[in-house]
């Protein structure tokens, strides 16, 4: 499969993880793989505002590193593509874009920002689309295949919700919660070539070795068990589920899709990471845990000195974890720690170290960062629509980037050591790297 982002999460082969999965006595540690960074993608929430927020008590001293700062990046190229633009998504063919307007995919030139192509806002069924190819159960006792799209064919209340798409070597692939559907698209054309019914509403997609993953919540409504959320594993060639993972309500994986917390998927080691969080419940440490394919929790405790996302009520929604190749990165919310101090905290455990290096950058404004890592990490806020690139190897900042354009940054993406962001209010998108890039 083509390599695209880290979903988050940035966030899977199903192989176990080298920790034990039956042993509830400790922590164990998250291994990874020996490999580059991967790029990595998210969705950026608008900024809150912190006027009206809580206090929630001072917490501990901000720390900044005593090194000099490195040289402010720069914007590369901006264009405006209309409002609407979100889910921006860098791969090796090219950056895609997800556009609210008809809910479209668009194929973008990296470089220039050019339109090179954009999905229609609906598709055909074929004549022979019946409800055999809809339901995950029939496709299972009989091996039917999914439904066809026919290009020709009147549109038949098709059109697209999207809520979140990945692209494989050869196909763009989009979830959409609407119509509970898996919808497959070529990924250079963006012609529409098949749909399947996925019985829950789709959260999250994932691209890799050789399968497509999905993550439903609402699941039972359409099962038998009782499982309130599932994982299905999905053969592409066939666009067959070929293994369900069914999560029960109330286990801490259910509640965890169920409440959009964390990264849905996540790839360390080959492995995939179901609702990959991070919390600290005790001074000086943070806690990251996941699950397995199979729902089983696993955790790794990593130390601080900086007293990254501790504070009053420390959760899941204080700060948030990715994986980058070998690393492990930890984001810390401002407004989790007291209203107005704009301090975002960015932790890095290289490799099987179990101490964070901490970057730490102010922002005016108090507005909440969100990390986007390719080679180098990017530090993105979006609504006072900035960025600050944070070197891995020295946890070094630069000086902080306001966009003149792209105001209220809502998405961004990086691979190498540039950034993609787009404003989905204006639909401004702007490419920016390190200066003299």
């Amino acid at each position: 499969m083509g390599r695209r982002s880290a979903v988050v999460l940035a966030a899977i082969g199903l192989v176990a993880l080298g920790t034990s999965c039956g042993d509830d006595s400790g922590v164990q540690p998250l291994s990874m793989p020996d490999s580059a960074a991967p790029e990595s993608t998210s969705t950026i929430p608008e900024g809150r505002d912190p006027e009206g927020q809580p206090d929630l008590g001072e917490g501990p001293a901000d720390t900044e590193a005593e090194l000099d700062k490195i040289a402010m990046p720069e914007v590369i190229a901006t264009t405006n593509l209309g409002e609407g633009i979100f889910h921006l998504l860098i791969t090796d063919d090219g950056l895609y874009a997800a556009r609210t307007a008809g809910d479209t995919i668009l194929r973008l030139d990296p470089d220039t920002l050019e339109i090179e192509t954009e999905s229609d806002e609906a598709y055909g069924l074929a004549d022979d689309a019946d409800d055999i190819c809809n339901s995950i159960t029939s496709q299972l006792e009989s091996g039917q295949h999914p439904c066809a799209i026919d290009p020709e064919a009147d549109l038949k209340n098709s059109g697209l919700k999207i809520t979140a798409y990945d692209v494989s070597d050869d196909s763009v692939w989009i979830v959409d919660p609407t119509s509970q559907r898996l919808v497959q698209m070529d990924n250079q054309s963006l012609e529409f070539q098949r749909y399947l019914h996925l019985g829950g509403e789709p959260t999250a997609v994932l691209a890799h070795d050789g399968a497509i993953w999905v993550t439903l919540t609402d699941y039972r409504k359409f099962a038998d068990d009782a499982a309130a959320a599932a994982l299905l594993r999905i053969d592409p060639s066939t666009m067959i589920v070929t293994d369900t993972y069914p999560y029960e309500e109330g286990t801490t994986v259910e509640e965890t899709l169920d409440r959009d917390q964390g990264v849905p998927l996540a790839i360390s080691n080959g492995q995939l990471l179901v609702g990959l969080t991070a919390t600290s419940e005790s001074e000086g440490t943070v806690t990251v845990s996941w699950h397995d394919v199979e729902g089983r929790q696993e955790k790794r405790e990593l130390t601080t000195e900086d007293g990254i996302c501790e504070g009053p009520a420390g959760g899941p929604d204080r700060c948030s974890a990715l994986v980058s190749g070998d690393d492990l990165w930890i984001v810390e919310n401002p407004n989790f720690r007291m209203a107005g101090t704009g301090r975002n905290a960015v932790g890095r455990a290289a490799g099987a170290a179990d101490e964070l290096a901490t970057a730490v950058v102010i922002e005016e404004s108090g507005a909440t960062g969100d990390l986007l890592l390719g080679d180098a990490a990017w530090l993105v806020t979006g609504q006072s629509g900035s960025a600050t690139l944070i070197d891995p190897a020295t946890m070094q900042v630069s000086e902080i980037l306001q966009f003149e354009s792209a105001a209220n940054v809502s998405t961004g993406t990086a691979a190498g050591d540039r950034l993609w962001v787009a404003d989905i209010s204006t639909g401004d998108v702007t490419l920016v790297g390190p200066a003299g890039s």
